[in-house]
């Protein structure tokens, strides 16, 4: 059969649904072609992966990378032209001759692609550079530069931080903030400039993450703090169904606890929960944050409630194992070991898992004032009344106003870390009066 016969049927085989039989059939054909009509085929088609094994295999790397020379040479010359009108194809042209090119010729494509004005362009050099940047030694170091100071780009700046010489980073720490965060820069920088950390400029997870990433021990006091301190403003967040503000509370990476029965529209919250599966008092969101599943048949149903379930308690427990706390977290393992609940629910008393949950809220809640800060417990009315309206004790026709919210006093213990949160630049917010976050 003939080489071109051979092509157009690979070609004619994109017409076809199945991508499994596609990519057999185009690869199986493909390894028939001779060698320079194999070449020509992978360029034409933009160098797909499905056929790097097969240009090792027939050795023919160096010869695809000859191939390229003279053809990006033509292409930038092109692209440079102000008479260009096909721009968008030379550059994905020279985008897909990068990786079989040789290192001269791969180092005017990525010059070429970090001066185009296209953002889509100077990205894709970016993520090149940061990915090679050892393998050019310092080459781009001025190009990166130059280009930041024009574009301002965020990936560009993301480039900077990971691979610039600090004595740069330093001197344009401003410039660089605005696009990647504080916290980049100061974890990149710290180590050979402590006079910039700052943590004031950090919310409370960049903080954590800070201390832990430079090694910060003389701030382990504020991670214990930090730790119960959430744990209370968490179940006051959550017992008031998400009326509290939220900015300095510690939230995990994964986002396990999100606040889309608060705050999403009715469509996507009835895809995610239904209040009715729970008795519709109100409370379905004390499931949906536990991940407690409606009952689907008469099994019972078993789940266990637990410190380590609240977020952002795994943020701290990982940076207090980071930092070697082996005391502070064994105390916590007691604390956890004492309030845990197992609760057992099926679907003829599914009803009253809110309340139960509501109520290990509670009594956690207590726990930590009493055992972390020496408070009094409060009793059962003063939580009812401190939080919103939210006990099960709701009386008959009661119409529950969301724009009516009661403060939510801060125990006076939690002041005591003031002193030792001040030291290290946190502000008390408008919420945390006597508890800067």
């Amino acid at each position: 059969m003939k080489t071109q016969e051979i092509v157009k049927h690979i070609t004619e085989l994109k017409n076809y649904t199945s991508y499994d039989g596609r990519y057999k059939l185009k690869y199986a054909l493909a390894s028939t072609l001779p060698d320079k009509a194999f070449m020509k085929f992978v360029e034409d088609e933009g160098f797909p992966e499905i056929y790097d094994k097969s240009i090792t295999r027939r050795g023919l790397n160096n010869r695809l990378s000859c191939r390229q020379r003279n053809a990006i040479k033509k292409e930038i010359e092109e692209l440079s032209s102000h008479q260009c009108k096909r721009k968008t194809f030379l550059r994905d042209n020279l985008k897909s001759r990068y990786k079989y090119a040789f290192p001269k010729d791969q180092e005017k494509v990525l010059r070429c692609m970090l001066f185009q004005p296209s953002v889509k362009e100077r990205q894709w050099a970016y993520s090149k550079l940061t990915a090679s940047w050892s393998k050019w030694d310092g080459l781009f170091e001025k190009d990166v530069i130059t280009i930041f100071e024009k574009y301002k780009d965020k990936d560009c700046a993301t480039l900077i931080v990971k691979c610039l010489p600090t004595s740069y980073i330093y001197d344009s720490r401003e410039k660089l903030a605005e696009k990647v965060g504080w916290q980049r820069v100061i974890v990149t920088i710290g180590k050979d400039y402590p006079d910039t950390i700052d943590l004031s400029k950090l919310n409370t997870e960049e903080t954590i993450r800070t201390i832990v990433n430079l090694g910060l021990h003389e701030h382990r006091k504020f991670i214990e703090n930090i730790l119960y301190t959430n744990i209370l403003r968490e179940i006051e967040y959550i017992l008031s169904e998400g009326r509290l503000d939220d900015d300095h509370r510690i939230t995990e990476n994964d986002m396990r606890f999100f606040l889309l029965p608060f705050y999403a529209t009715q469509e996507s919250r009835d895809s995610f929960y239904c209040e009715k599966d729970w008795g519709n008092m109100g409370k379905g969101h004390l499931p949906y944050y536990w991940g407690v599943r409606p009952p689907e048949d008469t099994f019972n149903y078993l789940k266990t409630l637990s410190l380590q379930g609240i977020a952002g308690v795994g943020l701290a427990l990982w940076a207090m194992g980071r930092l070697g706390m082996a005391a502070e977290i064994v105390q916590f393992s007691k604390y956890d070991m004492a309030t845990e609940e197992t609760i057992e629910y099926s679907i003829s008393d599914c009803q009253n898992v809110p309340i139960k949950i509501e109520t290990w809220l509670f009594k956690v809640y207590n726990y930590i004032r009493a055992n972390v800060y020496g408070e009094q417990p409060l009793s059962d009315d003063e939580l009812i009344k401190r939080f919103v309206n939210r006990s099960y004790r709701i009386t008959e026709g009661f119409v529950y106003n969301p724009n009516i919210i009661q403060p939510i006093e801060v125990p006076k213990a939690l002041s005591e870390p003031v002193g030792l949160l001040e030291d290290i630049g946190f502000v008390a917010t408008k919420i945390d009066v006597d508890v800067p976050f």
